[in-house]
């Protein structure tokens, strides 16, 4: 799957191809800051905290067409509901890549 639906974020945009690189932007300005949240709260064991973010970040992600990231996102979310977070390392490096993915493909696009 592609990290960046392009298709459904022009939707998103209306077709205007300077507001989709805006809400690109602010999408990965955001994500980064809720990566940094994550690690801080899975450091400190806060599954509430997590589960508050993650869920942030699924929504975020879905508004712009991230998919993957939102399915990652997702999961973490569940985590932190749950309690569990001792297998919450892989998803956040999992989210970071996703991150990445989304960089470059934004940036190959003019987004």
């Amino acid at each position: 799957m592609a990290p960046l639906d392009t298709g459904r974020l022009a939707e998103i945009a209306g077709g205007d191809a300077g507001f989709a690189r805006e809400l690109v932007d602010l999408f990965m300005e955001d994500a980064a800051a809720h990566l940094a949240t994550l690690t801080a709260a899975i450091g400190d064991g806060q599954a509430e905290r997590v589960r508050e973010v993650a869920h942030t970040l699924k929504g975020s992600a879905s508004n712009v067409g991230a998919e993957p990231m939102r399915g990652l996102a997702y999961a973490l979310e569940q985590q932190g509901r749950a309690g569990e977070l001792r297998e919450s390392a892989p998803l956040l490096v999992a989210l970071h890549e996703e991150l990445e993915r989304v960089r470059a493909v934004a940036e190959e696009s003019g987004r």
